[in-house]
């Protein structure tokens, strides 16, 4: 699962990185620690668009748009299940016609160690701007509602998301097109999702457990100076797997 990520670049370093304008770019605010379950906002390419836009995080898809509220309420949307999106009601429209890139240069996992859960921040070797593979639905022409992609979590990821060992699917630079083309078939996406995770190596390390407590402001660039482990066999330093 992901629920937490950042996003703390430039807009003018997204434009260039992306190769895409913001749509809305008064919309765009940095954030070190953006809440799934706050109301940020992520910020997505659509397919078949040629910009980047606001999206609420939580698909609701086309059969809630009259109670979306009341869907909320009852569904947790954030992440997607790669090995579901096919046959649920919920995803499979837009696994089909609605797949998008969501930008990021970092995210949240939960290490559990004993009674006891930690932190801990993920973000690519220097940094770098990527993208998740997500679905999208249009609730208007300038907003969307969007869910991230999770897949099985791969040899560092079980080690950092131990109790649940997913992880969010980070795409390669080189599938980043692939993903938002129209045409692909279901074995196709399929096949994306088995093979597109980025190959360039992740750095992570444990944070403050600030981000789980209520009231604390954490949406602010001390949230991501690393802290001291609670389990012994993670060590002190970051862990890279390349």
């Amino acid at each position: 699962m992901c629920y937490a990520t950042s996003l703390t670049k430039s807009k003018k370093e997204i434009e260039e990185t992306f190769k895409r304008d913001f749509a809305v770019p008064l919309e765009y605010q940095k954030h070190y620690h953006l809440n799934g379950f706050g109301s940020g906002m992520l910020h997505i390419i659509p397919m078949e668009t040629d910009r980047i836009y606001p999206s609420n995080w939580g698909l609701i898809p086309e059969y809630a748009f009259e109670d979306p509220a009341g869907f909320k309420a009852d569904y947790n949307t954030l992440n997607a299940r790669s090995e579901s999106i096919f046959s649920s009601r919920t995803y499979k429209k837009s696994a089909a016609e609605s797949r998008c890139l969501i930008l990021a240069d970092g995210f949240y996992e939960p290490h559990h160690y004993k009674s006891k859960s930690q932190p801990y921040y993920c973000k690519l070797e220097g940094h770098k701007l990527f993208a998740f593979a997500g679905l999208y639905t249009a609730l208007d022409d300038e907003l969307y509602s969007a869910s991230i992609i999770t897949v099985p979590a791969n040899e560092l990821f079980e080690q950092i998301h131990n109790k649940k060992k997913r992880m969010p699917l980070v795409l390669d630079d080189q599938f980043l097109n692939n993903w938002i083309e129209p045409d692909l078939n279901q074995k196709q996406v399929e096949e994306l999702m088995r093979v597109g995770f980025t190959t360039t190596p992740f750095e992570t390390y444990p944070v403050s457990n600030a981000i789980y407590q209520r009231g604390v402001e954490t949406d602010v660039p001390e949230i991501l100076k690393p802290v001291e482990p609670i389990d012994p066999a993670l060590g002190g330093g970051e862990l890279t797997l390349f």
